[in-house]
Parts: C-alpha cells; structure tokens; sequence
C-alpha cells in the first residue's frame, strides 16, 4: 500500500531485482543496509514535501527521509510498514526522531 510520501508502487522493480531469493525477516535487514550503504545523511537536505522516491534519485537523506525509503522499499516487498516519531535518547541534541517500524506476522518482524 502506498501513500503520498512512500509511493511503494515506484519501487517494484528495484525490490523485485536488488532483495530477490531473501525471505521476509531478513529482507528488511537487507533494505536497512542498502540505505545505509548508498544514502548519505545530510541535515538540512530535504523538507517536508520530500518523498521517497526523491530521496532515492539523491542519495541524500535526514531521518524522516530514511523512514520514508525504508517503508516504501518494504511495503513493495508487501511487509507492512509505518513511521513513528521517537524521542532519540543518547542523541545531542535531543530531538525526536522519524523511525520507520515494519511487521509481519508470518516471521514475527
């Protein structure tokens, strides 16, 4: 399912070729560290309006950014997916924080 920020349709090919043969569990595992492989953390970089797919053709992102690219990468590998806003402990300055949170039934995730 997508939506306006994580248009989950956008990215069928790319999951369907970059994650093929990995299982569920370990298919969201796989997607965090392809973020965190090929996006650059840059504060300041985007802004509200920003969606996934933009965030992708960049490589450059902020945490609501990375949530948004993980949720849609997942739900195109139709793993429910969501954001939620966190309150970061251990971070300076303290902030809240995008987090992107998946779940499947059949694998517990």
């Amino acid at each position: 399912m997508g939506s306006r920020y994580c248009r989950s349709d956008s990215f069928q090919t790319f999951v369907d070729s970059e994650f093929a043969g990995v299982d569920v569990g370990q298919r969201v595992i796989a997607i965090r560290g392809w973020i965190e492989c090929y996006l650059s953390y840059v504060p300041g970089i985007s802004n509200s309006e920003t969606t996934a797919l933009e965030t992708f053709v960049k490589r450059l992102r902020i945490c609501r950014d990375y949530a948004h690219v993980l949720i849609a990468l997942a739900r195109a590998s139709a793993i429910t997916a969501r954001i939620a806003s966190v309150y970061a402990l251990g971070v300076e300055p303290q902030d809240l924080h995008a987090a992107p949170r998946c779940c499947s039934a059949a694998n517990g995730i």
